[in-house]
């Protein structure tokens, strides 16, 4: 069977540390992420790669933060399976 990850396709939120309202985007590769930060008041626009495992955490942690009092004003937006077969990622279609 092959492993899968649940995630969103993008996240919108207010760092109140920052002061920032910071927006994600991901796009999924046969090879893992790439995501795509953007509002972040000392890097405007960051980009960097990762997979889909990460973002579950990330998302975890977005969810914790918002707990905590962090951040504020936690969107997701269209949530997508990701799953692996041999060695590469593609999105689950049907579930």
């Amino acid at each position: 069977m092959a492993k899968k990850w649940k995630y969103h396709k993008s996240h919108t939120y207010y760092d109140l540390e920052l002061n920032a309202k910071i927006n994600t985007l991901t796009q999924l590769y046969q090879i893992g992420l790439y995501v795509c930060v953007y509002g972040h008041p000392k890097h405007e626009y960051m980009q960097f790669g990762t997979t889909p495992a990460n973002m579950v955490k990330a998302e975890k942690g977005l969810k914790k933060n918002l707990e905590e009092g962090r951040i504020k004003d936690l969107e997701f937006g269209m949530p997508i399976t990701a799953i692996e077969v041999n060695g590469f990622f593609k999105e689950q279609e049907d579930e």
